[in-house]
Parts: structure tokens; sequence; C-alpha cells
């Protein structure tokens, strides 16, 4: 059976050494993490270009963007909703 989410997230930051909410690496660690530990069907890509990698975020279902949000807000905790948008600065791609 899966945990909660509190619970996923508490557990999977703990683990984490010095991990900072204000980085956005770290948060997505978290997702890549929740990802696999929900195994989901969305998926992270990263690409190269000539000014550096970017990391693209595929959103298979607006379920699976949702549970990413919640995982995202509950990370952050800090009393507002929060998108995955907004950790990946727009690099988001839905297939649903």
């Amino acid at each position: 059976m899966k945990k909660h989410i509190d619970q996923f997230v508490k557990e999977t930051t703990s683990r984490m050494t010095e991990f900072n909410v204000k980085n956005n690496d770290h948060l997505k660690k978290v997702v890549r993490e929740a990802l696999t530990y929900y195994e989901m069907k969305s998926h992270e890509e990263v690409e190269g270009t000539e000014q550096g990698t970017i990391e693209y975020l595929y959103i298979h279902s607006m379920i699976e963007e949702n549970l990413l949000s919640k995982v995202i807000t509950q990370t952050i905790n800090d009393d507002y909703d929060h998108s995955i948008e907004e950790i990946y600065q727009g690099y988001v791609i839905r297939r649903h």
C-alpha cells in the first residue's frame, strides 16, 4: 500500500542531506522520487543546449499533474498552493 503524500514527503526530504525548499533542484528530486514511488506514466527528460541543460516534465494525465502539484505544495509547506509549472519554470509538456 502506498503512503499518503504527507508521509511520503516527510520521509523523502528527511533522507536528503541539507534539503532546502528554496532549491529547485531539491524540489525536482522530490518530484522524481514521486514519479517512481507512485508508479506514474509521467516522466522527466533532460536536454542539453548551448545555455546548459533543460529538464522537461512530460505529464501523462491531469490526475498525475494534480498529484505532483500536491507533492510540491506539501514539500514547500507555506500555506499556498503551488504548481508543478513553477518548479520546472514552464518546461512542462502535457500529454492529456
